[in-house]
């Protein structure tokens, strides 16, 4: 991954601060997208493949705090910036907990924006390196999951529970981890080609999972 061109994900209620923040980051080369609230974001980041996301924490449907965990536990790899009206010390020390990078108080300057982001990619991009992203895919093991998958309900039952951790026993890396646990069929069908009916089983119970 690289820090020019990265994808980013703005999630926020307020079409304002969601253009605002777009115009910004598009100015420093990112490819940015935008959703108006929790579920349309989450829906945008299963079918798109985002490096960070900057999350309300404050919105009508879906609380920004839920918004991040379901982030990191389906997608550990990317990067989270808390955007917040709140900003308290609470807010922000609950945030870094659950995972993010960094938090961001309403009102923001163009500098704040792109200084955060900035360097949640920095060590977005550090942290692949040191756990060995962009190395040649464990294609035994990620067929091992999804042929489990399709024979043991009780798997995937620990895999719709405990998401990356139910697959600790498998060699595998947080990238591709992250394709099984989210049901990434766009990536796995990159890595593995055409998949077998076998190997959607998992694939297909977790697309039902995310139906609202």
């Amino acid at each position: 991954m690289t820090i020019q061109g990265a994808g980013v994900l703005v999630i926020d209620d307020e079409l304002t601060v969601c253009r605002s923040c777009q115009k910004i980051l598009s100015e420093d080369g990112y490819a940015v997208s935008i959703a108006l609230n929790g579920r349309e974001g989450l829906e945008r980041a299963r079918k798109e493949d985002f490096d960070l996301a900057i999350v309300d924490l404050k919105m009508p449907d879906i609380d920004g705090m839920e918004v991040v965990k379901i982030i990191r536990k389906e997608w550990p790899e990317m990067a989270v910036i808390i955007l917040t009206g709140y900003g308290t010390v609470a807010s922000a020390v609950t945030a870094m907990k659950l995972g993010a990078a960094d938090y961001i108080s309403k009102p923001f300057t163009p500098d704040e924006m792109s200084t955060a982001v900035r360097e949640a990619l920095r060590e977005k991009e550090h942290e692949g390196k040191e756990a060995g992203v962009g190395l040649p895919i464990n294609r035994e093991a990620i067929i091992a999951v999804l042929s489990r998958a399709a024979e043991d309900r009780e798997f995937v039952a620990r895999l719709s529970d405990l998401g990356s951790d139910a697959l600790r026993e498998y060699d595998l890396s947080t990238e591709e981890k992250a394709a099984l646990v989210s049901g990434n069929v766009r990536w796995l069908r990159k890595h593995l080609g055409v998949l077998d009916d076998k190997y959607k089983v998992w694939l297909e119970c977790r697309l039902q999972q995310e139906r609202w």
